[in-house]
């Protein structure tokens, strides 16, 4: 199976499997002995605490994803920002700088809807400049890009309430 990580992510992901391993092979010895544990509690526990310690272990996992993913999502974005940076401001027009970016990229996302909106506003010259026309488009693109960047954040509010 081939992955899209780099050499510094997987390093990242090792170190943390390292820590967990660490840590798990520290704690059994101990659990044993241990009658605050975690095995202690679900082996005295009624339904109503598993069902609470269930949630828990389920918001802590939905939490630890969504950060982990948010972390190689701004990673993400940020290589992609400095292609954008590099890249797009070479071309000698807003086409060309949009093409040269990834197809998955925001910031080719906010060209091709600044590009789209102004092939959109000859009809509509007689009711709004181009100006505002293609600055209304472009920040109804950054809304969407920012609200799929934001995707995620709600369950960590909810988490953390």
């Amino acid at each position: 199976m081939k992955t899209n990580l780099s050499i510094k992510q997987r390093q990242l992901l090792l170190g943390l499997g390292l820590l967990l391993g660490a840590g798990l092979a520290q704690a059994q010895p101990e659990a044993a002995n241990n009658p605050y544990g975690v095995a202690t509690l679900w082996a005295q526990a009624d339904l109503v605490q598993r069902t609470v310690l269930a949630i828990l272990l389920t918001m802590s996992v939905g939490s630890w994803f969504i950060l982990i993913s948010k972390f190689f999502e701004q990673a993400r974005v940020g290589r992609q920002n400095r292609e954008a940076g590099e890249k797009f401001w070479q071309a000698t027009t807003v086409r060309e700088g949009a093409e040269v970016l990834a197809k998955n990229s925001p910031f080719r996302y906010l060209a091709e809807a600044g590009l789209a909106s102004t092939a959109k506003h000859a009809a509509l010259e007689k009711h709004i400049g181009l100006h505002e026309w293609v600055t209304l488009s472009i920040e109804r693109a950054i809304e969407k890009v920012q609200g799929t960047q934001q995707r995620g954040l709600a369950f960590l509010a909810a988490v953390s309430a």
